[in-house]
């Protein structure tokens, strides 16, 4: 069986999903999930979308779910860019660079929220330094870490100072050879 087929499969399969979500996802069974603390309908959805708009390699269509997820999940939470980002690392993907744009939207809200959990920050820059395939990309990441570091009204939590401390001069020393 051939890969262009096993990936026609699957696309076929997430459409038959979709649309079996969505002919089931009515308002009053939505009403009434929310009325019971479920809000995973949606989610779900969602992520077959993102799926499908990965096996498809529609870039801008994966973009755009990226962006536009709050507004299409009435119930997103932060935490769903996480979801986003390990299926743009799992096979047959490996769409690192989505996986970072996930990340990096991940952090941002975290860093608007009015209680940050400086710990949560600080474990999301060393995932995203973790999805840089350069040096030059590193550089972009580490130049966030330090303007966020400058501004902090805590310190930077001190194993993940280290591990960036760390990965800074592993990255330095290497690029110099």
């Amino acid at each position: 069986m051939s890969l262009a087929y096993q990936s026609i499969s699957k696309i076929t399969a997430l459409e038959t999903q979709i649309a079996l979500l969505e002919s089931i996802l009515t308002p009053e069974l939505q009403r009434d999930a929310r009325s019971l603390g479920i809000a995973s309908f949606e989610q779900m959805i969602f992520y077959f979308r993102f799926q499908l708009a990965l096996f498809s390699e529609d870039f801008v269509c994966m973009q755009s779910l990226i962006f536009e997820s709050e507004k299409q999940v009435s119930c997103w939470e932060p935490e769903m860019f996480d979801v986003l980002s390990d299926v743009c690392c799992r096979s047959p993907f490996y769409r690192y660079d989505l996986a970072k744009v996930c990340l990096q939207r991940h952090l941002d809200k975290e860093i608007e929220r009015t209680e940050k959990s400086w710990e949560k920050i600080a474990i999301l820059f060393r995932e995203l330094v973790e999805l840089c395939v350069d040096v030059e990309d590193s550089k972009s990441a580490f130049s966030q870490i330090l303007q966020l570091c400058t501004t902090l009204p805590v310190s930077f939590p001190k194993v993940e100072s280290q591990w960036i401390i760390a990965r800074a001069w592993n990255l330095g020393v290497h690029s110099a050879k």
